[in-house]
């Protein structure tokens, strides 16, 4: 593709799915991008436009990975139908996204060697081999937490400036970059002993994980640190990722009597712009006594929101580092993201954070032992 700056278009060769193949049969088309409009013609020597994609409508433009050989494909989303396009290099795909952008007035129109420059760079937001880390079919939420979704407190909220599938790969997957991050979540927390399994299919549950850790424990009675077992299982689409994760202490009293059922969850708001919300729940399995269930609700939901808060900070500074600013960001946008960042501030504490739901358990069980010394005495 090629830019014309007297006429302010882009016009070139790009493959296109039918809506009812969904990037599959790809057929060659010939595109020129102008102000507000991306027109389709079946070659270069047609005079008719088989059809037009109006980008004042856009609402977003991804790369996606649709394992055609050749193929360089992304989608660009509208709010009755998303379009299928594929250019024959990575190059070329940067160049079009680009240009679709510029169309859309999201984009500054580049000049000269500027333009050259801009379409070699390395999209920041791309995700190699992106369908592998979907998942088909429905996502049923009551299969897996035992505390039902509507019950799941917000405890933290956020704005990334990236798309559920780049969340989930920076943060979540397993991989270099997901592992990166939580051994570094986890040395922040003073944890040891990480183990995190890969990835599994479950007929009923879906994708699921273990990850196990030792973490330190801060009470006046019992051990000094204890085994954390997790199960993550997760949901992700274009649009939404959806993790959900049980958390069970092993070898502290009282932490057999409950799990600590958490959901994180990215949502898309626009083009790479998502909120993403940490929720949670604490679950008895065992019948406990209402002053220490207290005395656990509580302590849990306070260190949980903090922990989270933690969280979102560090996965910020990893959006920073890999995946910087994009020009079509504009002041307004910069100013608002700044704003979000003084209020979850990004340093990690010196000392470290332990598993907030030891200490409601480690605190209740010195509660009930007080209790039950005073009616020994009295």
């Amino acid at each position: 593709g090629s830019f014309d700056d007297q006429e302010i278009e882009f016009k070139g060769t790009l493959y296109k799915a039918s809506s009812k193949s969904k990037a599959h049969n790809w057929q060659k088309r010939f595109f020129i991008v102008t102000k507000r409009l991306a027109s389709y013609y079946k070659d270069e020597d047609s005079e008719k436009a088989r059809g037009a994609i109006d980008l004042e409508e856009m609402t977003s433009i991804e790369p996606i990975d649709t394992s055609s050989r050749g193929r360089f494909a992304f989608a660009v989303k509208l709010p009755q139908r998303t379009y299928f396009l594929a250019a024959s290099s990575d190059e070329e795909r940067v160049r079009w996204m680009r240009a679709l952008e510029y169309g859309s007035g999201q984009r500054d129109l580049p000049s000269g060697a500027a333009e050259e420059e801009e379409a070699t760079e390395e999209h920041p937001l791309v995700v190699e081999d992106a369908e592998k880390y979907l998942t088909p079919g429905p996502f049923d939420r009551s299969l897996f937490l035992g505390t039902p979704e509507e019950e799941l407190e917000t405890l933290v909220r956020g704005r990334v400036r990236v798309h559920p599938i780049k969340f989930f790969e920076l943060f979540f997957a397993h991989n270099d970059m997901g592992d990166d991050f939580m051994r570094e979540y986890h040395d922040a927390r003073g944890d040891t002993e990480l183990a995190m399994e890969p990835f599994v299919d479950d007929e009923d549950l879906g994708r699921t994980r273990f990850i196990k850790y030792r973490t330190l424990v801060k009470a006046a009675i019992g051990p000094s640190t204890a085994m954390v077992e997790e199960k993550f299982r997760y949901h992700l689409s274009e649009d939404l990722f959806v993790g959900e994760l049980c958390s069970q202490v092993i070898g502290v009293p009282y932490t057999d009597h409950f799990q600590v059922d958490i959901a994180f969850e990215c949502k898309r708001t626009g083009p790479n712009r998502s909120d993403v919300s940490f929720r949670a729940a604490t679950h008895f399995v065992k019948k406990t006594y209402s002053f220490i269930k207290k005395q656990i609700v509580n302590t849990t939901k306070s260190e949980s929101q903090q922990s989270f808060k933690k969280m979102l900070a560090i996965m910020q500074q990893h959006i920073k580092k890999k995946c910087p600013k994009t020009e079509s960001q504009t002041l307004g946008e910069a100013e608002e993201e700044e704003e979000e960042m003084e209020e979850m501030p990004v340093d990690v504490p010196s000392s470290p954070l332990p598993a907030p739901w030891i200490m409601g358990a480690s605190a209740a069980f010195v509660l009930l032992l007080a209790v039950l010394l005073f009616y020994a005495i009295f």
